[in-house]
Order: structure tokens, then C-alpha cells, then sequence
């Protein structure tokens, strides 16, 4: 048999044939691998909600109010003279904040009822017997929701 004589094509067919082979066997190893892991999604952090204080006296200065915000949940402390005869009044309420208006109590015959206006609580302190005391109470550090 004769020799064959390469042609203009033996080289470029060889380049061809071993980029072919080369993306076979990379398709191949990639195929054996485990897919890669999802990045781990952020945890989420979620904040606390903010407590705001509010602290003030009934409009006639006998009864001091206090009042902590803490997203839809308040506490309060009410002290002083209460019913017509000026007896000691203390009591510690809890209650509800929600869509700016703040429940506290009843406890004991004490209650509040009060909205959020700005950095102010307004609302009536009742204390048993007798009309409901109306006060203001200022947040404190000049916060405000």
C-alpha cells in the first residue's frame, strides 16, 4: 500500500476530534458531581419592638401616671390621691396598644384610656368612684412612635 499524503484538513480535524473529546470527558466528570450546595440563605433577624415611656399627672396634680409602650402591649403605674376622700392610690395595670389607642386595667377599680398624640399620651385615669381624671403624659428623652 501506498503511503497516504496528509491533506490540508489531518490538522484541523485533529484540533476538532480533541476539543470534541475533551468536552466529553468534562460533561462526564461534571455529571458524577454532587450539585453544588445553595448558598445558605441570611437568618433573619428581627428587632425588637421599641419601648416607649410616657410620664405624667392628671390634669389636677394628684394622680402621677406612668406608662411603658412596648409594640401592642402596655404597662403602667398609676400613684397618688384617688377617690373624693384622697386615700393613697397605687396600682400596676397592664393592657393593650393597638392603633394608637393604649388599655390599661382594670385593676383593683383603676383603669386607663388613653391615645398616643405624638410624643404625648392622653387619655382619663379612673379610679373607682368619682369622675375619670383626665391627664397628659410626655414620652421621655423626647421619643416618639
Amino acid at each position: 500500500m501506498p503511503a497516504s499524503t496528509p491533506t490540508r484538513r489531518s490538522p484541523m480535524m485533529t484540533v476538532v476530534a480533541t476539543v470534541a473529546l475533551a468536552m466529553v470527558l468534562f460533561l462526564v466528570n461534571r455529571a458524577g458531581e454532587p450539585p453544588a450546595a445553595a448558598p445558605a440563605a441570611a437568618p433573619v433577624v428581627v428587632a425588637p419592638p421599641i419601648a416607649v415611656s410616657y410620664a405624667g399627672t392628671t390634669d389636677d396634680g394628684r394622680v402621677a401616671v406612668s406608662v411603658i409602650v412596648t409594640g401592642d402591649r402596655a404597662e403602667g403605674h398609676v400613684a397618688g390621691r384617688g377617690g373624693r376622700q384622697g386615700v393613697p392610690l397605687a396600682a400596676f395595670l397592664e393592657g393593650s396598644a393597638r392603633g394608637g389607642t393604649v388599655v390599661l386595667g382594670p385593676r383593683d377599680g383603676v383603669r386607663i384610656d388613653a391615645t398616643v398624640d405624638g410624643g404625648r399620651l392622653r387619655g382619663t385615669v379612673w379610679t373607682g368612684s368619682g369622675p375619670g381624671r383626665p391627664f397628659v403624659a410626655v414620652a421621655e428623652g423626647g421619643a416618639s412612635r
